[in-house]
């Protein structure tokens, strides 16, 4: 069944002189509500991918308790024309959460791997150099957990919602970082462990 998650409206415009692609994110609506106020703390985070990987992120400001966002953010990823064919965009709207972690809400994704709306706002993004196209943008359902980690799942295709199935994409979302610091803590620990038996046994 198809979840309804909300739209999200944004520009896109490239200039190729100055090899410079801006993503304006300019405001989402009726976006799933993930608290239990009945409401979100959204937030828009973009990737520039390449082949699968990610090379740079952006993300707007959080809006408090809101279904309908206004933004009006400019993100600006430096891009030479030689590579603008080879990157695509994958945009995640997240729900910001104080305790625990930030939670997916949708997403979608540009570039000329893209289906429907996606290639067809790029398309005519490149066809129309230095002026912004604007457009609205459902947004898809795409959370796959594996090993303790969180992936975004970008739907190429029509995907048949398998984390193995060809025309999804997944991007390794950047939430082990408190476990990181975890493992972190125990090591900076053990060393000061060491370090008074050392002055013990001295």
């Amino acid at each position: 069944d198809n979840v309804d998650l909300g739209e999200l409206m944004f520009s896109l415009c490239y200039l190729p002189t100055a090899g410079r692609l801006t993503i304006t994110m300019i405001k989402a609506r009726n976006l799933k509500a993930m608290d239990i106020t009945g409401a979100s703390d959204p937030y828009v985070k973009v990737s520039l991918m390449c082949e699968g990987r990610r090379l740079k992120k952006r993300k707007t400001s959080t809006k408090r308790n809101t279904l309908n966002p206004v933004y009006n953010e400019a993100i600006v990823f430096d891009v030479p024309p030689e590579n603008i064919d080879q990157i695509s965009l994958l945009i995640a709207v997240m729900d910001y959460d104080r305790v625990g972690h930030n939670e997916v809400i949708g997403v979608c994704r540009v570039g000329n791997e893209a289906e429907s709306l996606g290639r067809d706002h790029w398309s005519e993004m490149l066809s129309y150099p230095r002026k912004p196209i604007a457009h609205w943008h459902p947004l898809i359902e795409g959370v796959v957990k594996i090993k303790d980690k969180v992936f975004v799942v970008a739907v190429i295709g029509a995907c048949s919602g398998s984390a193995h199935d060809s025309r999804c994409m997944i991007m390794q979302e950047d939430i082990a970082v408190e476990k990181n610091q975890q493992n972190k803590a125990e090591k900076h620990h053990t060393i000061k462990h060491h370090q008074a038996l050392m002055s013990i046994v001295q």
